[in-house]
């Protein structure tokens, strides 16, 4: 299995350069935790919400079709 590339007009070092200060996970956690709150109705005042929503398709059925 080949490694899965990102590909992007920046070189390495800016791309590691871009993303030195800032922690993942940390950042990760924040957004699940943002999301929380709002699904519990608490969400902090500037909270933004984008909502999209995916077609209801039977894909078991569409896999089973092809």
């Amino acid at each position: 299995m080949t490694e899965a590339r990102f590909k992007s007009s920046l070189s390495e070092e800016e791309i590691d350069k871009n993303f030195k200060d800032i922690d993942l996970f940390s950042n990760l956690k924040a957004a699940l935790e943002e999301a929380l709150a709002y699904e519990k109705g608490t969400p902090k005042a500037g909270t933004v919400v984008r909502k999209r929503s995916v077609p209801d398709e039977n894909t078991a059925q569409m896999r089973d079709n092809s």
